[in-house]
């Protein structure tokens, strides 16, 4: 099969899935099932391989894929499909990772108290959401508007684009610029403190 072969089958099954055809919602799925599983795979430390299976995740990340569905861009590219599946992966990862645990423990009693911990130098993620997002606040609007919304806000393209009254292909490049200029502060900033 050539690239235009397949890239006229997504699109064949994604004007489809966007008309309602399940057979084609789900054949897009699959599609991508392989590509978010071996990225999985690849990033699941042993601390998220002792929460979840691998499978549990991938079917969790194509449940809220499949949910999102109608939110894309009706001209989206197979590529572009791809990066929003991932995009998704990775999220479902973080949530699986920041989830709390079972407290080690809870069955014995009540828990002595313990005395607080140094904390010393210590950074936590707290202290990184703070920073990061001093880092942002610092851009210039034209670049801080569109990073908001669509990592933030989860805004897609198009949705920004109808929203600051821009095209796609310059949100496209605001975001490109502004994760540039957000990386360069960050990057700055760590290096003062």
């Amino acid at each position: 099969m050539t690239q235009d072969e397949g890239d006229s089958d997504f699109h064949r099954d994604w004007s489809a899935a966007r008309a309602g055809d399940e057979a084609a919602r789900a054949r897009l799925l699959e599609s991508v099932r392989q590509r978010i599983g071996s990225f999985l795979e690849r990033r699941m430390g042993p601390a998220a391989r002792r929460l979840s299976e691998v499978e549990d995740l991938v079917q969790n990340a194509l449940l809220d894929l499949h949910r999102r569905l109608e939110r894309f861009p009706a001209d989206l590219a197979e590529g572009e499909f791809a990066a929003y599946a991932l995009q998704i992966a990775r999220w479902r990862l973080a949530d699986l990772v920041r989830r709390p645990g079972p407290v080690e423990g809870a069955s014995k009693g009540p828990a002595e108290a313990k005395a607080p911990r140094e904390r010393t130098g210590v950074v936590t993620r707290e202290d990184e959401r703070r920073f990061c997002r001093e880092q942002l606040d610092r851009l210039p609007e034209s670049d801080r508007l569109p990073l908001e919304a669509f990592h933030l806000r989860g805004l897609t393209v198009a949705e920004i684009a109808a929203e600051l009254g821009l095209s796609r292909e310059a949100v496209k490049q605001r975001l490109v610029r502004g994760r540039r200029r957000l990386r360069d502060h960050i990057l700055q900033g760590r290096t003062e403190s």
